[in-house]
């Protein structure tokens, strides 16, 4: 242990105040050297069993020097302008690699000169090694001079940004490779959306047994492979086992999990890997997405729905595997096609394609798929025709529509059939005679129908007439309404059942 006793000082130490923060020495000179006008001389020390007595040795070898023990509001109260700051790392202390990175981050402006060491010889620390030289009985000269050269030549940890830059020639370019060519690629994150009960997971069922079979889809030969299907909403033995065999898929290389609970504990790297390296799938169905979120998640929040996307998407490009997620449709009447997709619009725009799932407008026991986005090649501005049998997806070959056009004419038919609905509800509440406006609306409302096609049907089916109450004084009173004598228009007849009496 070295002492006062054993200590050889070149000069007369300088009798210096202790704050609190810790800081020890004088703030007008050097370590190294002294100059015109002197610079602060720190050092930073993670506190462990050698750092007093180094804190210690230093002011006595040379008392121009601060030094300090780590804390957590160290910058703040050390003020440090126009200074040299030395930051020594040690593993076995609190200022580890992570809090001098940070250190250096806060420090690092008003003419602060810093650099973080890392120990110094075969892993010793900084302490270690000052307290080892003065057991050498080496004079302050000599150390002075060995410290001088090691921090001309210091082995320094340089904290990189987190979001590493570089040059764009120095990037090699890579080739798209697909699952699915044209729609779903390797490495990447898709999304598959429709209406309840539309047959999108049926449908992506088909492709996951096309997948495993190394089979053919619309025309093109598939690459073998395991996947890794997380469905919430079917049972593996009682529906996807049964599906799947019917579909002729390799059962063998279809791989379930049991107990997710939310996406929120899927999107642990850690999780994922442990998946992606043992099974090795070349695709991962994620069937709602919404259900693996926590409760916290709110899905109609860009920042939510990017921060479990950019996870899932981190590990998409590490293990070269297509992520899928399936969506369902929002409440809206949305033209255009991306639109539609429930929750935030980051649930699409997230994603590098994007796929929908229609009812045939022409025959409603058949079904779309459509592509509405693809960053990687031209959108597919046809449709893939197909229909749903026992367990079974029969592929028909192209349809004309587009997903603008499907979606389109379908928020057309919502708008038509809810106007319809609303007009038979008028019908059937008024068919036995007037009834009070207000009664009217409220039970309307209560029943269902919104206010604004309430507003839009009433004046196209119905009177109105104003009874006033005597002795209630002005204003008091009420308005009844009744069915027009001719009610309905003739565009309407039809879909309506005829009825117009």
């Amino acid at each position: 242990m070295i002492t006062e006793d054993n200590l050889k000082p070149d000069s007369l130490p300088v009798k210096t105040n202790l704050s609190q923060s810790q800081i020890r020495g004088s703030k007008d000179g050097s370590f190294l050297s002294a100059s015109q006008k002197p610079r602060r001389v720190i050092h930073i020390f993670g506190k462990d069993k050698d750092s007093a007595t180094a804190e210690h040795t230093l002011r006595k070898v040379n008392s121009k020097v601060e030094c300090i023990c780590y804390q957590k509001n160290l910058p703040k109260k050390l003020k440090a302008e126009n200074a040299d700051i030395s930051i020594h790392i040690n593993k076995k202390s609190p200022l580890n690699k992570k809090e001098a990175n940070s250190l250096y981050r806060q420090l690092n402006s008003k003419g602060n000169n810093i650099k973080i060491l890392k120990p110094l010889h075969d892993g010793e620390s900084f302490c270690a090694w000052l307290n080892k030289q003065l057991s050498q009985g080496k004079s302050n000269s000599e150390m002075n001079k060995e410290f001088s050269e090691i921090l001309e030549n210091p082995t320094m940890l340089i904290p990189k940004p987190k979001n590493h830059i570089s040059k764009l020639i120095d990037k090699d370019e890579k080739d798209i490779e697909w699952v699915i060519p044209g729609l779903i690629p390797k490495g990447e994150l898709s999304n598959v959306s429709g209406m309840g009960g539309v047959g999108k997971s049926t449908m992506l069922l088909s492709m996951v047994s096309a997948i495993t079979n190394g089979g053919i889809f619309n025309g093109k030969k598939l690459e073998q492979g395991n996947v890794l299907l997380l469905s919430f909403e079917d049972s593996a033995e009682k529906v996807l086992r049964r599906r799947l065999r019917s579909m002729g898929a390799d059962l063998s290389k279809v791989l379930v999990a049991d107990n997710l609970d939310s996406l929120d504990e899927l999107c642990k790297e850690e999780v994922m890997d442990e998946y992606m390296k043992l099974y090795k799938p070349i695709a991962t169905v994620i069937d709602p997405v919404v259900a693996f979120k926590a409760e916290s998640t709110d899905i109609n929040k860009a920042n939510e729905v990017r921060k479990n996307y950019k996870v899932l998407n981190k590990i998409a490009q590490d293990h070269n595997v297509a992520m899928i997620t399936v969506s369902h449709f929002n409440k809206g009447t949305h033209g255009r096609a991306a639109n539609k997709v429930s929750g935030s619009v980051d649930m699409i725009n997230g994603v590098r394609s994007a796929m929908q799932v229609y009812i045939d407008p022409d025959n409603e026991n058949k079904r779309i798929l459509v592509q509405c986005k693809s960053n990687f090649t031209k959108k597919m501005s046809h449709g893939l025709s197909f229909e749903i049998t026992d367990n079974n997806v029969n592929w028909l070959g192209e349809s004309p529509y587009s997903a603008d056009d499907l979606s389109i004419m379908e928020s057309q038919f919502e708008r038509q059939d809810k106007k319809i609905s609303c007009m038979l509800y008028v019908l059937n509440a008024l068919k036995d005679g007037p009834i009070k406006a207000k009664e009217f609306t409220t039970k309307a409302i209560e029943d269902g129908h919104s206010e604004r096609m309430l507003d839009n049907v009433r004046p196209l089916l119905t009177r109105s007439e104003r009874t006033n109450v005597k002795g209630e004084g002005r204003g008091k009173g009420y308005s009844t309404i009744y069915l027009k004598d001719d009610f309905l228009p003739s565009d309407l007849r039809s879909r309506t059942g005829g009825l117009n009496e």
